[in-house]
This record gives structure tokens, C-alpha cells and sequence, in this order.
């Protein structure tokens, strides 16, 4: 819960400051499925953050990549990628190398990989890999 707080003004009625009522809702939901050997349902892996190139991605990404959902994972870890279902290669191979990209294969995990063309195609494959069912 969120800004669940006492120090309100009054509202009269034996709600006064630091005394209050509050009505809250609680919802049952059931989590999907979350498999042992892969339970991170997407990884974007990029390359190197030194990489010059994966740096200006990011650069461009910024806000982007704020704004996604939590169920998809960015970061730099083929060992963290490892743990995902379907992972996303954002780079050719001097970013990310063949090596990783089949030692994920290897692991289970379905792998796409994206070459870093243009602002537009990097965002087109981002939004459907992050919102593929």
C-alpha cells in the first residue's frame, strides 16, 4: 500500500489529526505460472555498457525503458538471462557473442536477436517483444 498516513487534517467525528479510518479493499489474484528452471518470463540482454554503441541505445532508451512493465527484465547478464523463458539480444555479436547466444539456447531459453539498425527498428522490435503474449 501506498501513502497510507495519519497526518491528515480533520475530518471531525473522532477523525482528527492522527486519528483516522481508512475502508481497504484487498483483491485475490492468481500469479501465473512461474516455471523453476526460468522463472523471469523476458530478458532484454544488451551488450557491454562500455560498448559505445549499447551506451548510445541506452541514451536513447532512457525513458523508455522507465515506462515498461515489471514483468520484463533489461540488463547486461547472460547468467541473468539464463533464468528467462524468452530472451531478447539486443546487439550483433561483437556485442553479445554467438558463444552466449547458444549457451542460452543451450539453457532452454528461446533467444531473438536484434541488430542495432536504426532508432525506429530497435523501438518496433522492443514493442513486440515486450508485449508478445
Amino acid at each position: 500500500m501506498v501513502s497510507i498516513h495519519t497526518n491528515h487534517i480533520g475530518e471531525g467525528d473522532g477523525n482528527d489529526r492522527f486519528r483516522h479510518s481508512f475502508y481497504v479493499v484487498f483483491q485475490r489474484t492468481r500469479q501465473p505460472a512461474i516455471s523453476q528452471t526460468h522463472p523471469l518470463p523476458r530478458y532484454v540482454l544488451f551488450g557491454s555498457p562500455d560498448d559505445r554503441r549499447t551506451a548510445t541505445v541506452l541514451h536513447l532508451l532512457d525513458e523508455w525503458l522507465a515506462t515498461q512493465p515489471k514483468h520484463v527484465v533489461f540488463g547486461f547478464s547472460p547468467d541473468e538471462a539464463a533464468a528467462a523463458q524468452r530472451v531478447l539480444i539486443l546487439g550483433d555479436t561483437h556485442a553479445v557473442s554467438g558463444d552466449i547466444e547458444a549457451r542460452l539456447r543451450a539453457a532452454g531459453c528461446d533467444v531473438v536477436r536484434a541488430a542495432l539498425t536504426s532508432w525506429r527498428d530497435i523501438r518496433t522490435v522492443l514493442e513486440q517483444f515486450v508485449h508478445a503474449p
